[in-house]
């Protein structure tokens, strides 16, 4: 479903101005993640609308009963995109992000409930969405959603073979009415849904290379987001939700944050394994250099999804790999969690 590194051609780069500084930067070096320039001080962002307070948009998520709707900071800085120092042994695609927010935890089932029972007056404007530094990566007004509460119900609930197992099980995690479901992350909703959701939620879709930045710790290009050597021994099932080396193998995915063992540098549970995380990138070759990069090509090719998930094995779980998925099809395996 993955592979480790997956560069394909084509599509739109869209980038914010790099500085001659951040091009000419010697990318084999060490680089110090956590220089943030002093104009990218970030302000903490206002709560997300789907934080009502009901299950699943509580503080009732994770191990320690966090709130459902913590988002941390990831200081910015300079880092090599794909590259882990054993498999990602390549230095061609240094990236530099500003500081962001990003949610501590995937979207869950009862936050995107929020979105759903609001529709459609949560649907997003023009240019919603967008990250503050890369035009045209907003919501473009031709594209499709549901026309309404009762369509919206529907699309979620139609019957998709992405949405199934090896066996023929339907995984989706979304119900019609609230359930047990509530604290797992949403899966089978459309790429579009995921982008509406986000913007709605007074946030965004993270950009490929501001997911593997806070997944690989910055500079520190870990492994897992977890690593602190670079092995590629260092995972088993305390750490993330993947097909694991011996049973009893997860059928599906569980609660948000329920693996506190794999938290990442900078606070954030399940980077890696129980869903894939799509960006806001679409499918193409990765920008050189990045500064505040996205790719922003056709749709058609399918959109960046990283992180692997609970149907694939550990090969799919390191901070390097990279897959897709279609805009306008949910899958079991693909989830999403909102920058700020």
């Amino acid at each position: 479903m993955l592979a480790p590194i997956l560069l394909a051609c084509g599509g739109e780069t869209v980038s914010g101005s790099p500085s001659d500084a951040s091009a000419d930067l010697d990318m084999g070096q060490a680089l110090d993640s956590a220089t943030v320039d002093a104009s990218d001080s970030a302000i903490p962002p206002t709560r997300g609308t789907s934080c009502r307070g009901t299950p699943g948009a509580d503080r009732k998520c994770g191990s320690d009963q966090d709130d459902c709707c913590t988002t941390l900071a990831v200081p910015g800085g300079s880092f090599l995109r794909y590259y882990d120092g054993l498999i990602g042994t390549h230095k061609d695609y240094p990236a530099t992000v500003s500081s962001f927010y990003l949610d501590k935890y995937l979207v869950t089932v009862g936050r995107f409930r929020s979105f759903v029972e609001a529709y459609p007056a949560s649907q997003p404007k023009a240019g919603d969405g967008a990250h503050p530094k890369i035009p045209g990566s907003g919501w473009d007004a031709a594209w499709p959603l549901p026309k309404d509460i009762t369509a919206l119900r529907a699309e979620l609930l139609q019957p998709q073979m992405a949405c199934r197992d090896g066996n023929g099980v339907d995984v989706r995690t979304w119900t019609d009415s609230a359930n047990t479901n509530e604290n797992l992350p949403i899966s089978c909703v459309s790429w579009y849904l995921l982008f509406a959701f986000c913007a709605w939620d007074r946030g965004r879709l993270p950009t490929d290379a501001e997911w593997g930045y806070a997944a690989a710790g910055g500079a520190e290009q870990r492994v897992y987001p977890w690593s602190k050597e670079m092995s590629y021994a260092d995972i088993d099932s305390t750490r993330a939700v993947f097909q694991y080396f011996t049973p009893p193998y997860p059928s599906g995915p569980v609660a948000v944050g329920s693996k506190p063992a794999g938290v990442a540098k900078w606070g954030h549970l399940d980077l890696v394994g129980n869903l894939n995380e799509v960006t806001v990138d679409r499918v193409g070759k990765p920008t050189v250099p990045c500064a505040d990069c996205a790719d922003l090509g056709q749709l058609t090719n399918g959109v960046d999804a990283r992180g692997g998930s609970w149907m694939e094995d550990h090969n799919s779980l390191v901070v390097i790999a990279k897959g897709a998925t279609s805009a306008d099809i949910g899958a079991g395996y693909v989830g999403v969690r909102c920058a700020r």
